[in-house]
């Protein structure tokens, strides 16, 4: 049949009524394929880690694809989880996964929501990620989650980093978290700027 011809409805019952909504018939649709290329080892909770440390910093401008992502730069001995919307930048380091002859990729946010929720909880399991030129693919348990990837070149978020900074402070981020929303209460909500200042 002519895919114009193809009709489907579906019918849902439960305890109190009925539904009818209109389907499509999946002849149509294009089978998933798993991406096919480079691929590397991470434990589920690294990765979940990672999401979770940047996912919340990227941007919502469908003007702007690159930054509504994370990009997974993949060094050798390291990978670098960024995601940026343009005013505020997140850049976490996991040190403990090593990515050997992998290309770094952007990864779309819809698609890091998803991986997210679905990774949520799992421990004491590794994920495999491959990924192609336009596609990426996660594998663990028994399901694959595959993705298209972000097209563009990812900024240089090295530069918004100093890399010759000597001030190093240690504090209680449960503490550092309560004094920072008591401040946040009268600031400029415009601009939501706070001033630091630490002494010996």
């Amino acid at each position: 049949a002519d895919k114009q011809d193809v009709r489907v409805t579906i019918e849902l019952y439960h305890s109190t009524g009925n539904a009818v909504i209109p389907g499509m018939d999946s002849t149509y649709f294009e089978k998933m394929k798993v991406a096919k290329g480079q691929s590397f080892k991470m434990p589920i909770e690294s990765l979940s880690r990672g999401l979770s440390m940047t996912k919340r910093f990227a941007g919502t401008d469908a003007m702007k694809p690159v930054q509504t992502a994370v990009f997974f730069d993949l060094k050798e001995d390291h990978i670098v989880f960024v995601s940026t919307n343009g005013t505020y930048m997140s850049r976490f380091k996991d040190k403990t996964v090593r990515s050997e002859g992998c290309k770094s990729f952007v990864f779309g946010l819809h698609a890091v929501n998803i991986t997210s929720s679905l990774i949520e909880g799992l421990s004491d399991k590794e994920v495999e990620i491959v990924s192609s030129e336009s596609n990426v693919s996660f594998l663990f348990l028994e399901m694959t989650i595959t993705s298209r990837l972000v097209e563009g070149k990812y900024p240089n978020y090295n530069s918004v980093f100093p890399s010759n900074n000597t001030i190093e402070m240690s504090v209680d981020s449960k503490h550092m978290s309560s004094v920072l929303n008591r401040l946040l209460t009268v600031a400029n909500p415009l601009i939501g700027l706070i001033k630091l200042e630490s002494s010996m």
